[in-house]
């Protein structure tokens, strides 16, 4: 591809992007390639566009950082060439020797993929082993709701009834189930269950395509650029890091990609010895983190630019769609104008390929309902998701408390069958 002045090729053999001088064929620059089969390349005067055959995506890739901004699922099974028109990205597919016009210039940037029907039944658990009497326990559970990633088929149903419907500080609706006196030994289980239509979500994002700051709505601001215990906004360290990893930029997508990339760089999954729930200055002088606190730490320096984030959490499949969940999995969405909320999930982007990270951003695998949508540290929820409980006893008590989440498809049963060969 020719950007104006250099020429850029891929290298599959090293799984690179080289930008060679074309007066004497030097190599200026090289970065890692999205994925591992690089094949066609085009430039459309800003950006770089790459196919990759081990992935089946088009990315679109920053020739000054090599960063992977965003992708498009290719729509054929085997992408090679590209082609720029000005208008059009256009590509050719070895396997189905097709050429396609891909209009990726659009209004609407969401796609859906990947259809699954499932039924999901979460549980929450409450012991009481004595010898004291628990006076008083209340219990919160944010019911789910159809957004982009999941359609109800259905009502929520509830394993008992709830004592009342109420709405948190973010409009979320929450069953609330309150229980008095409970004697040892006690066991309280409440729930729901929901049938819904998931779906593989995708929203692709140009950058420059993304609005200011000054667009964002005030309704949006005034609530997501709040400060709160995980988040400390204010802390001399969280403002000086924010400015840092910011620089002069004031793009709303640039700045949540910098702190995005930054999290990824100087964090790593672990909860050992100690973390879990952790403040954000905490997290980022220690360097790692549970998923938790990757979504405490980007809020804290988005919100510390005045660019709203806010996270969502989720019960998760864990392999079959048969499956049982008792670890869950949240992560960050940020508000970009004029398109909305846009999942940035810096755990699931902290991987070495270009083309992995980038799946982080505007990316939601068909394995999620996603139960809470939260700006943290309201009266129910405190800064958690899927539950949340306070309680008051009499005397000593031990108790224990447990969630989990059964997932069973719907539909007919499947079946592994040999085939049959036809006899002449």
């Amino acid at each position: 591809a020719w950007d104006g002045h250099d020429l850029w090729m891929t290298d599959v053999r090293q799984k690179s992007l080289l930008r060679v001088s074309p007066v004497d064929g030097m190599m200026i620059q090289t970065f890692p390639s999205p994925g591992s089969e690089p094949a066609g390349l085009e430039f459309d005067g800003h950006y770089l566009w790459i196919t990759d055959r081990s992935l089946d995506r088009i990315f679109l890739v920053d020739p000054s950082s090599g960063w992977c901004l965003s992708s498009l699922r290719s729509y054929g099974p085997f992408p090679t060439g590209l082609a720029f028109d000005g208008e059009y990205l256009w590509n050719v597919d070895y396997e189905n020797d097709e050429l396609y016009r891909v209009k990726v210039f659009d209004d609407e940037i969401m796609t859906l993929w990947d259809e699954k029907e499932l039924e999901l039944r979460f549980v929450k658990e409450f012991r009481n082993y004595g010898p004291g009497l628990v006076t008083n326990l209340d219990i919160y559970l944010p019911v789910p709701a159809s957004r982009d990633n999941q359609q109800l088929l259905s009502p929520v149903e509830f394993l008992s009834k709830p004592t009342e419907m109420i709405k948190d500080a973010w409009g979320q609706q929450l069953a609330h189930f309150n229980f008095k006196n409970l004697k040892a030994p006690a066991l309280i289980q409440t729930g729901w269950a929901a049938k819904a239509r998931i779906y593989a979500v995708e929203y692709f994002i140009y950058p420059d395509k993304v609005g200011s700051l000054d667009q964002i709505p005030a309704e949006i601001k005034e609530k997501y650029l709040a400060d709160g215990d995980k988040y400390c906004i204010h802390d001399p360290f969280i403002q000086e890091l924010a400015k840092k990893i910011a620089g002069g930029e004031k793009n709303p997508y640039w700045l949540a990609r910098k702190i995005y990339e930054y999290l990824i760089d100087h964090l790593s999954y672990n909860l050992k010895p100690v973390g879990g729930w952790n403040p954000a200055p905490t997290v980022l002088r220690r360097g790692t983190a549970s998923c938790s606190e990757y979504t405490y730490s980007l809020i804290a320096l988005c919100r510390a630019l005045g660019l709203p984030a806010r996270y969502v959490g989720t019960v998760s499949l864990r392999g079959d769609d048969a499956s049982y969940d008792d670890v869950f999995h949240r992560w960050n969405e940020v508000y970009l104008p004029p398109y909305g909320w846009i999942p940035f999930d810096a755990n699931k982007g902290d991987v070495e390929v270009p083309g992995g990270r980038a799946l982080g951003i505007g990316n939601v695998a068909a394995r999620y309902i996603i139960t809470t949508e939260n700006g943290g540290g309201d009266q129910y929820l405190w800064f958690g998701y899927n539950y949340g409980y306070t309680w008051t006893s009499e005397g000593q008590c031990r108790l224990s408390e447990e969630s989990y989440g059964e997932w069973q498809p719907l539909g007919p049963k499947k079946y592994q069958k040999p085939g049959k060969k036809e006899s002449k």
